[in-house]
């Protein structure tokens, strides 16, 4: 190994930083190598003609440079990495083309983040404006990376049209607050098939989902208040409370009991008298048992309440 592969940072490994950075920086390593062409595939191995010196020269000469492409591109991967490659370690084109795919999915979601952190880049305040221009240029090369590419099975090719509905649909999931439909969001970006009328019917269901559980917030709402609204009416005061939880319960029936005693003796004495005396007595008797209604009244009545049935 020499000294500018060994003073390379460990955290240069694929899994540490991201997968367009290492591509980039392999492939630069690749060519100062001499073996880039074997990654790429561009460059198969000679026929062997085992009677040609010449020949078997050639094929040595080109599994060395395989075997020195495919340990380099090895070493740079975290463990994470090299399970997808462990199986083909000393084939670098497939070890290049198997890292590509795994790495450079042109699932939607992929490319929606891509657009999003693209649209999301802004000046760093020590920043000067040709690195912003390069920063910009980077992602938008990841951007391209990530377009889906005709295939047997998937010929629709990446149009116009195509860039156009990816971008509507950018802007409409964009547009929703994150503390309120970040789990939503999540779910509409784990879809298979991110098109414009998938997600416009998971935009219809979940409208529909919050619809049905504000309703139903509501019902409890009212339910609730309905419940706070039936209160017991207090005999004394007229608050909202038990007739034993007022604060003038104590005070009522002590002032009741203090003052009917000293008018149930009156009463009593004022009646064996005879006459006008008897008379009076009698009058006194009345309004002394007016009083006594009058004061003693609040108490019988919280008696009466807090022993009978409870008014609602």
């Amino acid at each position: 190994m020499d000294d500018s592969t060994s003073s390379r940072s460990p955290l240069s490994k694929l899994g540490k930083i991201k997968y367009i950075e290492w591509e980039k920086s392999m492939y630069g390593r690749l060519l100062s190598l001499g073996c880039s062409r074997i990654a790429l595939g561009t460059e198969v191995a000679p026929a062997l003609v085992a009677t040609d010196p010449a020949s078997v020269t050639a094929v040595n000469a080109f599994n060395q440079r395989s075997d020195r492409a495919a340990g380099e591109i090895y070493q740079w991967l975290d463990e994470g990495n090299k399970i997808h490659v462990d199986a083909i370690r000393d084939n670098p084109a497939e070890m290049w083309k198997k890292l590509k795919s795994v790495h450079s999915k042109s699932a939607p979601n992929a490319r929606f983040n891509s657009l999003s952190d693209l649209f999301n880049i802004r000046k760093k305040d020590d920043e000067s404006l040709t690195d912003l221009a390069t920063r910009v240029e980077g992602s938008m090369q990841r951007v391209k990376a990530l377009r889906p590419i005709p295939t047997s099975t998937s010929p629709t090719p990446y149009t116009i049209d195509t860039l156009d509905e990816e971008l509507t649909i950018m802007a409409m999931i964009r547009a929703l607050p994150r503390e309120d439909y970040n789990s939503f969001i999540s779910s509409v970006l784990l879809l298979t098939t991110l098109t414009k009328d998938a997600v416009l019917e998971a935009f219809r269901t979940e409208e529909t989902q919050r619809r049905g559980a504000e309703e139903d917030a509501q019902i409890e709402a009212t339910a609730a208040a309905a419940a706070a609204a039936r209160v017991m009416a207090c005999y004394i005061c007229d608050g909202a409370h038990a007739m034993r939880d007022c604060p003038q319960y104590a005070a009522v029936r002590n002032l009741g009991k203090a003052k009917g005693g000293p008018n149930t003796k009156s009463e009593k004495g004022i009646g064996r008298r005879g006459g006008r005396g008897s008379g009076r007595g009698a009058n006194s008797a009345k309004t002394d048992t007016k009083v006594e209604e009058g004061c003693d009244g609040p108490a019988a009545k919280a008696d009466a309440a807090t022993l009978g049935p409870l008014r609602i």
